[in-house]
């Protein structure tokens, strides 16, 4: 377990304003004008792909245009420059909403390609309508023939991202999903069959009285034979910041049994390092992703710039944008890599005055 002494440590680190490498904002409504997503006010839950054919990297995203930021469609764009993560937005397509599958929007987005099938398996959690259930979009590698379905999951996904890692040589898919303390292992044994699978819930909680304030879970990954968790978390002066959890290593693959599982370890809390741009704003951080798809590692985020927080005369509108920095493999096994240049960064961005 990291002690607390060492937890400290990298917080001094985190919040000292040490700057490593490229970052910069790679979508917003800013970027987004004379493309296809002119006029959507916010951009989250960032997830980066490779084209199973002509390996060129996508990026796929939610984006919405209403005030409340519930109506969130799927999105993909391609990435011109994969060095310095430049979307190329006036190619960007959407790939489904909510509206064709009942709901009033699709809230997270995880995805991998189904070899066995030749589609795109595209997750994400809803808004509106029954909490126990996630959307299911199946793809063509061309994110162009698209069906969208409504999958029964086994606890309340809330928020939380459906958040998994395939096994294409023996089928099998490892999801993370529940929203606050209801967060779940769950196993799905063959995900080529049609219909889905519902997922089968291993373990309730994944232990750890650290885990006691975790919220919304965006990325679950392998680094170094360990799984590990991204998450947003929402503190008690309502902005939201990022922890990285540890888990288990290795014999989790399947699932099979409590005792694979192990314990779980809050590694790193990252709260806000900016302040609040005025009495009327507050800026968080959430929607974490890292990913080693591109020539270099990077981690992303959701820079919430401006939101409806408890002010009813000011009318803010809930506009996220999607940033980006640059990392390193080593920023999971060596913790004091988690450098702040990431969450820096909007410190000299002017933010849009929107009001409704």
């Amino acid at each position: 377990m990291i002690k607390e002494k060492y937890i400290i440590e990298i917080l001094y680190i985190l919040c000292g304003g040490f700057v490593a490498g490229l970052t910069r904002l790679v979508i917003s409504s800013a970027l987004a004008r004379d493309t296809p997503l002119d006029g959507y006010l916010g951009y989250g839950s960032p997830r980066v792909v490779r084209h199973p054919y002509t390996r060129e990297p996508w990026i796929l995203f939610t984006a919405w245009k209403d005030v409340a930021g519930q109506v969130r469609e799927v999105w993909a764009a391609p990435i011109a420059d994969e060095l310095s993560f430049e979307v190329d937005l006036k190619r960007s397509k959407k790939i489904s909403s909510g509206s064709e599958v009942g709901v009033v929007g699709l809230n997270t987005v995880d995805a991998f390609y189904d070899y066995y099938n030749d589609r795109w398996l595209i997750f994400s959690t809803v808004y509106g309508g029954e909490q126990r259930r996630f959307a299911l979009i199946s793809s063509d590698p061309d994110f162009s023939k698209v069906e969208t379905t409504i999958v029964e999951a086994p606890l309340n996904m809330g928020d939380a991202g459906f958040s998994c890692i395939s096994y294409e040589d023996d089928k099998a898919l490892t999801c993370t999903g529940g929203f606050g303390l209801e967060r779940s292992l769950m196993a799905v044994e063959d995900f080529t069959k049609r219909p889905f699978p519902k997922p089968v819930v291993v373990r309730k909680t994944i232990g750890g009285s650290l885990l006691g304030d975790a919220a919304d879970v965006h990325k679950t990954f392998v680094n170094g034979g360990r799984i590990l968790m991204l998450t947003e978390n929402l503190g008690g002066t309502g902005t939201w910041y990022i922890q990285l959890f540890l888990g288990p290593r290795g014999g989790w693959k399947r699932c099979e049994g409590s005792s694979v599982l192990g314990k779980w370890y809050m590694a790193l809390s990252l709260r806000t390092p900016i302040p609040f741009s005025s009495d009327y704003e507050k800026t968080s951080y959430g929607h974490p992703e890292y990913s080693v798809e591109l020539k270099k590692p990077w981690i992303m985020w959701a820079s919430f710039r401006h939101c409806h927080w408890p002010l009813p005369d000011r009318g803010i509108k809930w506009a996220h944008e999607i940033w980006a920095a640059e990392a390193s493999t080593e920023y999971f096994s060596n913790p004091r890599e988690w450098l702040p240049a990431v969450f820096e960064a909007d410190e000299n961005v002017e933010p849009p005055r929107i009001r409704i």
